[in-house]
C-alpha cells in the first residue's frame, strides 16, 4: 500500500474499457483489475499527479458515504499499478526521478527561451534566486549571465543531481543549494531576480501564483524583477472529434452498440458521464486541427512583479460556432519571460518538442452552432475547475 506522501498519477498508456454490468476495465503495462465506474471520479483526481493524501482529500468532498468505496478504489490502483510514481522512489510522475527533466531538457526551445530571457535580464550586481532548480540548468545560466550570486532551491531529491552540475561547471563557490520548499526556507539575502519556472500542464498547478506571492513577500527586493513576469491563461472552444470522446466518456451511440451486444440497458452510464466536467491532458499538437467552436478566451492575465491575489474566477460568455456533438476547451498559456522573449503553448504555435501537456475540458454534449454559452473558471488552492452553462438554447 502506498504512503500518504506518494505521489500518484495514471501509469504510461494507461487505458479505461467499459464491461457488461456497469464494470469497467482498466489496464497498464499487462495488468488489468476490472472495477465499478466510480472508478472515473478516481481516475480525475489523478489525471494531476498529486499525493495520495490530496488525492483522497479532494474524493473525500463526495461525502463518508462514497468515499469509503472511493478510497478503497483508490488504493486498488494504486497496489496494481494503474496509479504510479511514488515520490521516496524517484517514479515516473515524481520531481526526483529523472524522467520528467529529461522531457524538459529535450524541449530545447522552452529550455532556451528561459536561458535567453536570464542572459536579458540578469546583470553582475543581481542576486538571483532560482525556485524549484531541479537539473540547475537555469541557476547555472544566470551565474554564467554574470549574476553576483545565485540561491537555488529544490525540495525534490534531484538537487543532489543540481548540486553535481554546479560543481562540474565550476559554479560551487557562485551557486548556494538550498534544499526544502521557497515558502519554507529563508534566503541569506533579498534577490533581485526570480526565476520561477513553475508553469504546470494546467497553468496554475504547480503554484507558481502563491510562490511568487510569498517569495515578493520574503525573499525578494522591492524592484525585483520576475522571469517569466506575466502569464496568460487562455481557452480554445473545440469540437471534440468522437472517436476520441468515446476513449474518455460514455457516449450515447457507444452505450447504445454495447446494449445491443450484451442484451442489457447501459444507457444510465451516459449520465455518469454528464454529472460534472472532465479534465484529462493531451499534447497540444493532437487538437491542432480540431474544429474550434468558439473564440479565444482569457481566464487570466497575471503581472507576477504585482500579483497579489492567489485565487481567479471568471465567466465568459459567447456565441458557438459550430454544431458540436462533443465540446470542450483546451486550455494553454502564453509567458512573457523578458521585453523580447515569450513562450506559447498554443495549439499550433508550439513546436513538437513541447514539454508541456494542455488540459481539455470536457464540457458539453450536442452544443449547437448559435447557442450562448457560459464558461466559468475558477482557481483556487493550486487547482483549476470549469463548467459550461448554457445561457441561450438554439431556437
Amino acid at each position: 500500500m502506498k504512503g500518504s506522501s506518494s505521489v500518484l498519477a495514471w501509469a504510461e498508456g494507461l487505458t479505461v474499457r467499459p464491461r457488461p454490468g456497469g464494470k469497467i476495465l482498466v489496464s497498464a503495462d499487462g495488468a488489468q483489475v476490472l472495477v465499478d465506474a466510480e472508478v472515473l471520479r478516481v481516475l480525475e483526481v489523478f489525471a494531476t499527479p498529486r499525493t495520495l493524501a490530496e488525492g483522497l482529500e479532494r474524493l473525500a468532498a463526495a461525502g463518508p458515504r462514497d468515499f469509503t468505496a472511493l478510497s478503497s478504489l483508490t488504493h486498488r490502483l494504486a497496489d496494481s499499478g494503474m496509479l504510479t510514481g511514488d515520490r521516496l522512489d524517484g517514479g515516473p510522475s515524481s520531481f526526483d526521478g529523472a524522467r520528467i527533466h529529461i522531457s524538459m531538457l529535450d524541449d530545447v526551445p522552452r529550455t532556451w527561451a528561459f536561458m535567453s530571457a536570464i542572459r536579458e535580464i540578469v546583470t553582475p550586481s543581481d542576486v538571483v534566486v532560482d525556485v524549484g532548480t531541479g537539473t540547475g540548468v537555469l541557476a547555472v545560466a544566470a551565474a554564467l549571465a554574470g549574476a553576483r550570486h545565485v540561491y537555488a532551491l529544490e525540495a525534490a531529491r534531484i538537487a543532489a543531481a543540481a548540486r553535481a552540475v554546479f560543481e562540474a561547471n565550476g559554479l560551487g563557490h557562485r551557486i548556494t543549494l538550498i534544499e526544502g520548499l521557497s515558502t519554507k526556507v529563508t534566503l541569506p539575502e533579498r534577490a533581485t531576480v526570480l526565476v520561477a519556472e513553475l508553469i504546470g500542464d494546467d497553468p496554475l498547478d504547480e503554484g507558481i501564483i502563491e510562490v511568487v506571492c510569498d517569495a515578493r513577500a520574503r525573499h525578494l527586493t522591492s524592484d525585483a524583477r520576475c522571469i517569466p513576469g506575466a502569464l496568460r491563461v487562455l481557452g480554445r472552444p473545440v469540437v471534440i472529434p468522437q472517436d476520441f470522446a468515446e476513449a474518455v466518456v460514455f457516449t450515447s451511440d457507444a452505450t447504445s452498440r454495447w446494449s445491443s451486444d450484451y442484451g442489457m440497458a447501459l444507457s444510465a452510464l451516459v449520465e455518469f458521464s454528464r454529472r460534472k466536467p472532465l479534465m484529462i491532458s493531451l499534447s497540444s499538437q493532437r487538437a491542432r486541427r480540431w474544429p474550434t467552436a468558439g473564440p479565444e478566451l482569457e481566464f487570466g492575465s497575471f503581472d507576477l512583479t504585482d500579483v497579489v491575489s492567489t485565487e481567479a474566477k471568471v465567466r465568459r460568455t459567447f456565441e458557438v460556432t459550430a454544431d458540436a456533438p462533443y465540446f470542450g476547451v483546451l486550455v494553454y498559456f502564453e509567458s512573457v519571460l523578458s521585453r523580447s522573449i515569450s513562450l506559447s503553448t498554443a495549439p499550433g504555435v508550439s513546436q513538437d518538442t513541447n514539454s508541456w501537456h494542455s488540459p481539455l475540458w470536457l464540457l458539453g454534449h450536442d452544443v449547437k452552432q448559435g447557442e450562448t454559452v457560459t464558461v466559468e473558471f475558477h482557481y483556487e488552492d493550486c487547482k483549476s475547475c470549469m463548467q459550461l452553462e448554457r445561457t441561450s438554447a438554439f431556437p
